[in-house]
């Protein structure tokens, strides 16, 4: 019996002793699996597992425009930023940009663009009448890019369009100069536009109308800043004492829209004297030899002279003698001449006979010159003609 106990005993322990290098490779076993047999402990803690290929991410990063509060007609800038924000680089895509009312405005080629790098499109648009204009960009557009986010590719900015200031162009002031003229004075008229509205004025046009003149041509007018003046200069003779108003007429064609459109015109009177008359005189005739002789022929010189306060025009001087029942044989074309100037005419006298004789000069004889005095134009010189030499 106790034979039999002690084999059940040893049969037991050899059992116990058998099973504890099992229980303990197994647990080893589960510890390391396949994938690491032949690596060391440090090599298996850098083991990570595999990740998805990186992807781009385009969106429009800024939309900016210039000036910042645009006007009616004025013309903006306006400049879109597409920045790719992914981690993978990006194939090249097209951006798309709709201001106000566009429908389907053509797609703009955007390069390749790497992670964190931008691109930028500029575009010159123009508003002719006030409100709000949304902008709309979308990045890529034709969806051609696989990107980590596809949901954020457009952004909107709206555009705030004023109505633009207006001008007024109004005439400022006429000059004239002299300040009193006479009918024959050259008169010199300066008118002044100028802008006093708000807003910028564009080219107009400046009509200015002298005495009876009817529908005399508008003048250019440049554009003018506000507060901005410009002239214009124009040179009249008028011919005739009178009154004479000047009527100047800013943008006359109406071209302009203006904050007030009942300034545009003004008037000027420019009263005119009669011209100062002339007074021509013979003032002296000389001849050579002084003592002439029968037959010989004597030189003789005409003095003309202005003694009035005006200018005088052209005229003649004729010539004439008692040898020849003063019927006038020379005549010669006298200048103008200014108040105080004197002009000197050539003439010959000869006579067949010894005797004494008158040679007589007239100036302005068919009265052409209105003059201060109309009897004073005549004068005649005896010249004493002696009997041929021995």
């Amino acid at each position: 019996m106790q034979k039999l106990f002690r084999m059940v005993m040893t049969i037991a322990m050899v059992a116990v002793m058998m099973q504890l290098p099992l229980s303990g490779w197994a647990k080893e076993t589960e510890r390391v699996k396949p994938a690491t047999i032949g690596k060391s402990a440090a090599d298996v803690t850098k083991v990570t597992p595999t990740t998805k290929s990186a992807k781009p991410d385009l969106v429009v990063s800024k939309i900016n425009f210039s000036p910042g509060s645009p006007v009616v007609n004025e013309e903006i800038t306006l400049w879109v930023f597409v920045k790719n924000v992914g981690q993978g680089p990006a194939s090249a895509s097209g951006v798309q940009v709709k201001v106000g009312g566009e429908s389907n405005p053509p797609v703009i080629q955007v390069p390749a663009l790497n992670p964190g790098k931008e691109y930028r499109y500029s575009k010159k648009v123009t508003f002719g009448n006030a409100g709000n204009y949304i902008v709309t960009i979308t990045a890529d557009a034709h969806n051609a890019v696989a990107e980590s986010n596809e949901g954020n590719n457009v952004q909107q900015k709206t555009i705030k369009v004023k109505q633009a200031a207006k001008p007024d162009l109004v005439i400022s002031k006429i000059n004239f100069s002299p300040g009193s003229p006479t009918a024959s004075d050259e008169i010199t008229i300066w008118v002044f536009v100028k802008n006093i509205g708000p807003g910028k004025a564009g080219a107009s046009g400046l009509q200015v109308k002298v005495g009876g003149e009817t529908n005399p041509p508008p003048v250019q007018v440049p554009a003018l800043d506000p507060g901005k003046e410009w002239r214009y200069t124009r040179n009249i003779t008028l011919g005739k004492a009178g009154g004479y108003i000047v009527t100047a007429t800013a943008d006359a064609a109406n071209a302009l829209s203006e904050t007030n459109e009942g300034n545009n015109g003004m008037q000027k009177t420019i009263q005119v004297k009669p011209a100062p008359k002339p007074d021509l005189v013979i003032t002296k005739i000389n001849y050579s030899p002084g003592s002439p002789k029968q037959h010989e022929q004597v030189k003789v010189w005409i003095f003309i002279k202005n003694n009035g306060p005006g200018k005088s025009e052209p005229c003649y001087v004729s010539d004439s003698d008692s040898l020849n029942n003063y019927s006038i044989y020379h005549k010669e074309q006298v200048p103008a001449l200014d108040p105080g100037k004197e002009y000197r005419s050539d003439a010959l006298f000869l006579s067949n006979q010894a005797g004494t004789y008158y040679f007589r000069a007239v100036v302005d004889r068919e009265n052409m010159i209105d003059e201060t005095n109309e009897n004073n134009n005549s004068m005649d010189r005896k010249i004493v003609v002696g009997p041929p030499a021995k």
